[in-house]
């Protein structure tokens, strides 16, 4: 049975979900397995059923610039049944994410996230992973 948005925005309403209250959507690992479209259904459903300056957080892949051992690990991820579906470039994602209806777009690619947080986290971490942050435009 595919969940549809309204099915989601009325589970989290009867939750307790404020519509009018600032929200911070984590997706920490999700994006990649997503299909475009899941995308940017769920990122409508952000900007639409959220309060202006409510934030999303999510990690993906630039899969033009993985190395060839993290290319094999996504191999054998698909494998199981989850493929990345979902890339995005560096590039292009404040361009992306402000055409959804996102503004105070920060991404952080490895490197960046490690001169901030620690040098110890490039050993876990592929090259093309990134994190980005956004706000839902007022």
């Amino acid at each position: 049975v595919k969940e549809t948005l309204e099915d989601l925005k009325n589970k989290l309403l009867a939750a307790g979900y404020d519509l009018l209250k600032k929200t911070v959507f984590t997706l920490g690992g999700v994006v990649p397995y997503l299909t475009p479209e899941a995308v940017d259904n769920l990122l409508h459903f952000i900007v639409s059923f959220s309060a202006p300056g409510s934030s999303v957080i999510f990690t993906y892949h630039h899969m033009e610039a993985c190395s060839e051992s993290f290319n094999q690990i996504a191999q054998q991820i698909a494998g199981l049944g989850e493929p990345f579906r979902f890339s995005l470039n560096p590039l292009h994602v404040e361009k992306f994410l402000s055409e959804r209806g996102f503004t105070n777009v920060y991404n952080l690619n490895i490197d960046q996230i490690k001169e901030i947080y620690s040098p110890h986290i490039t050993s876990i971490l592929e090259p093309s992973y990134n994190v980005v942050t956004a706000e839902v435009r007022k």
